[in-house]
């Protein structure tokens, strides 16, 4: 969010025209930007979709950018990745300490919806016993995935 902020401040909003700054285009544009590249140059490294909407991106891209904009904009891309860092190796760190539960794990990932993170996140929370729940009613309901 600070990054959209930021963005906002400086008067690019892009927000509107694009899904997600921390995809691929977004990455390029806000790159495109602390690296002090015109907006025509940032548009043309953009791909798929997001070339229609080349012509709200060029207004959008209009602000002009002071160095301390544009160092705060790098700071917070570099924040951005640190943290993506940390959140993997914690993940890669729960699945190793997992990986004793790995079938079950899997048998959980054919359930529609539930991801590998889901799965283990589902296994922290209950242990590998379900026991303590009389059915899946119950436990889908304990889960609050159930309607009604």
């Amino acid at each position: 969010m600070a990054l959209y902020h930021a963005l906002d401040r400086c008067g690019i909003r892009i927000g509107g025209i694009l899904s997600d700054v921390f995809g691929k285009n977004g990455r390029t544009i806000v790159e495109g930007l602390v690296s002090g590249s015109s907006r025509q140059q940032i548009v043309d490294r953009l791909t798929g979709h997001v070339r229609l909407k080349v012509g709200h991106l060029i207004d959008a891209l209009g602000a002009n950018l002071s160095e301390t904009d544009r160092f705060l904009l790098q700071s917070l891309l570099r924040q951005h990745d640190y943290l993506n860092q940390q959140v993997c190796d914690i993940e890669r760190l729960i699945f190793e300490r997992l990986r004793e539960h790995a079938d079950q794990i899997q048998l959980l990932e054919t359930i529609p919806g539930i991801c590998r993170q889901s799965a283990c996140d589902i296994l922290i929370k209950i242990g590998g016993d379900v026991s303590a729940f009389d059915n899946a009613k119950a436990f889908s309901a304990w889960a609050g995935v159930s309607p009604g």
